[in-house]
């Protein structure tokens, strides 16, 4: 009896204690699932911001021009940081460097660098992810007294004078 009894506890525990372990690694599984979805919330709302802007015939270019911003660099080379700097080609804004972890030396021509690098001057920095951006500011802080900017002022920026139309 004692040795069913105790097959019986030891079963009782396994089965609570891989549950709990279960219920945790599920658990954070779906807090970074929700974060995951949401940061790609905000890229989808972002992307549709733009397109607004681009079907009332402006182009991201007018905001850096009314703001008196030729040479910029882009922190983040994700979807909105490549589509950033492929809308910014040949409308005589510069884009003097990206910065980011994931790239070599180069991209498209411009160099990439690090967090570790010296930063080169420019009129603004445009930080493209769409989560972080405080923290990643701070850290550019650290390197530049450069102007920052998430890349969300701009449409901000662009809808209000839509608004003001």
């Amino acid at each position: 009896m004692a040795v069913v009894s105790a097959a019986v506890l030891f079963m009782v525990i396994g089965f609570v204690g891989g549950s709990v372990f279960a219920a945790n690694i599920l658990g954070r599984k779906m807090v970074d699932n929700s974060k995951l979805a949401d940061k790609h919330f905000k890229i989808m709302y972002l992307l549709n911001q733009w397109l607004v802007v681009l079907e009332h015939g402006r182009s991201i270019s007018q905001y850096f021009i009314q703001n008196h911003y030729h040479t910029i660099a882009i922190y983040g080379m994700g979807y909105l940081g490549k589509r950033l700097l492929e809308e910014l080609r040949g409308t005589g804004i510069e884009v003097k460097y990206l910065l980011d972890q994931q790239l070599e030396a180069s991209y498209g021509g411009i160099p990439v660098l690090s967090g570790r690098d010296e930063l080169m001057p420019v009129d603004v920095i445009v930080v493209t992810p769409v989560t972080g951006f405080y923290p990643i500011r701070r850290q550019l802080r650290e390197k530049t007294k450069d102007k920052i900017i998430s890349i969300e002022e701009i449409f901000k920026w662009h809808l209000c004078k839509l608004d003001e139309n």
